[in-house]
C-alpha cells in the first residue's frame, strides 16, 4: 500500500478564502514528510482534507490506486494525532486508546495484544487504569500516539502534536515519534511550526507559503539551495541576512554593489559565463550568519549593536551603511570594540532576483 498523493488539491471557503492552491505532492509509503510555514498558510488545513476533516474543492487525493475523495473519514486507511490530544476524558487510558479498535469490532483478545503492547513500547502500560486527567502533557501524548499506532494505518497525521508541551518534554517526544516511524515503517505526514523537529525528524519538508508550496526539498537542500527568498528567510534560526544589491562588472571583474558595499564575486559558487547575461541586474545577496566572518582586518567595517551570548556561541547584531545583519561566531571571538571588521565567505552566499524573488540559480534555468 502507497503512502498518499495529492493532485492539484484546492480548498476555498464560501466566505471567498482560498485556503490551499494546487497542491501537489506525494508522499512514499515509509516517508516521514513535514509541512512547515507562517500561520495561516494552509498546513492544517490540507491536513485535514487529507484526513477527510476538511472537504476537497477540487483536486484529487489518492492512496494507492485508490482515490479517496468521497470517502468517509472513519474509512480511510490513517489514524491522526491531535495537537490537544483529543482524549476522552471520562474513558481510561486503555479504553481511550482501544475505541478506534472496539467500534471497528477487532475481537477483544487482539484488542488487548495490540494495546498492551504500544502501551509497553510507549511506557505507559502502567497508566492504563488512570483517566486523561490524572496524566501530565507528555503522558497524553504518548497515550494519543499509542491510540493511532494500535490501528495500524498505512498513514499518519500529525498536527502539531508537541506545541502544547514545555522544550525538555518536546525533546523526548521528538524521538519518541522518530522511533515510531522506523518502528512502524509507514508514512507520516506532519505539521508543525517549529524548524527544529521538521529539521530533525523529516526526510522531506515542505514549506508552505498561502495555501502554496514555495519548496519540497530534503533539510539539508532547504538550509543550503533554498529556491526563494521566503524560503531562504524562513528556514534558518536566526534567518538569514540580505542585502539589497546590484550585479555590476567593475574593472572586468563581476561584483555586488550596494549601499556602502562592493564585493568581488571572485571566489563565489556562481561563474562569469553564469552570471553575465545578469549584469545590471537587481539582485538580493543572502548570507548565513555563520558565513559572515570577523576579522581583526577586513574589507568592511561594521558597528556592535548588541551581543548575545548563548554560551556555545555569540550572536553579532551589527549594523553598517549597507543595513542590519547578525553574525555568529564563537566565544573565544567576542570582540571587545564596539566596531569590527568583518569579510563574507564568497563561496557560501546565495543570489536572488529582487523581483521575482527567485533563487538566482533557478533564474538561470528559466532564463534560458
Amino acid at each position: 500500500m502507497a503512502g498518499v498523493r495529492m493532485e492539484k488539491l484546492n480548498k476555498v471557503y464560501p466566505n471567498g478564502v482560498h485556503a490551499v492552491r494546487d497542491f501537489t505532492l506525494e508522499v512514499g509509503e515509509r516517508e516521514f514528510v513535514v509541512l512547515v510555514g507562517p500561520s495561516g498558510c494552509g498546513k492544517s488545513t490540507l491536513l485535514r482534507m487529507v484526513a477527510g476533516l476538511e472537504s476537497i474543492t477540487q483536486g484529487e487525493l489518492w492512496m494507492g490506486e485508490r482515490q479517496i475523495n468521497q470517502v468517509r473519514p472513519k474509512d480511510r486507511d490513517l489514524a491522526m494525532v491531535f495537537q490537544n490530544y483529543a482524549l476522552y476524558p471520562h474513558m481510561t487510558v486503555f479504553d481511550n486508546m482501544a475505541l478506534g479498535l472496539k467500534l471497528r469490532h477487532v475481537p477483544k483478545k487482539q484488542i488487548r495484544e495490540r494495546v498492551g503492547q504500544a502501551a509497553r513500547w510507549l511506557d505507559v502500560a502502567d497508566l492504563l487504569e488512570r483517566k486523561p486527567g490524572q496524566l501530565s502533557g507528555g503522558q497524553q501524548q504518548r497515550v494519543a500516539l499509542g491510540r493511532a499506532m494500535v490501528r495500524q494505518p498505512s498513514l499518519f497525521l500529525l498536527d502539531e502534536p508537541l506545541s502544547n508541551l514545555d522544550a525538555k518534554m518536546r525533546g523526548q517526544m521528538r524521538y519518541q515519534i522518530i522511533r515510531l516511524h522506523k518502528a512502524m515503517q509507514k508514512a507520516f505526514l506532519y505539521v508543525t511550526h517549529d524548524q527544529t523537529e521538521a529539521m530533525t525528524m523529516a526526510d522531506r519538508i515542505v514549506v508552505m507559503r498561502e495555501g502554496e508550496i514555495m519548496q519540497a526539498d530534503t533539510p539539508g537542500n532547504l538550509y543550503h539551495k533554498p529556491a526563494n527568498l521566503f524560503v531562504a528567510g524562513f528556514i534558518g534560526t536566526p534567518q538569514m541576512n540580505f542585502f539589497d544589491c546590484t550585479l555590476e562588472n567593475r574593472g572586468g571583474m563581476l561584483a555586488l554593489v550596494g549601499a556602502g558595499f562592493c564585493w568581488s564575486l571572485e571566489g563565489s559558487s556562481f561563474s562569469s559565463q553564469e552570471l553575465e547575461g545578469f549584469a545590471g541586474t537587481d539582485l538580493v545577496l543572502g548570507v548565513r550568519c555563520s558565513d559572515v566572518k570577523i576579522r581583526k582586518e577586513g574589507s568592511h567595517g561594521a558597528r556592535v549593536d548588541f551581543m548575545e551570548d548563548m554560551g556555545g556561541e555569540i550572536l553579532l547584531h551589527l549594523s553598517f551603511v549597507g543595513g542590519e545583519f547578525v553574525a555568529k561566531i564563537p566565544p573565544e571571538e567576542k570582540p571587545d570594540a564596539l566596531e569590527v571588521a568583518f569579510d563574507l565567505d564568497m563561496s557560501k552566499i546565495h543570489l536572488f532576483h529582487k523581483q521575482t524573488g527567485k533563487a538566482l540559480k533557478q533564474a538561470m534555468v528559466s532564463k534560458f
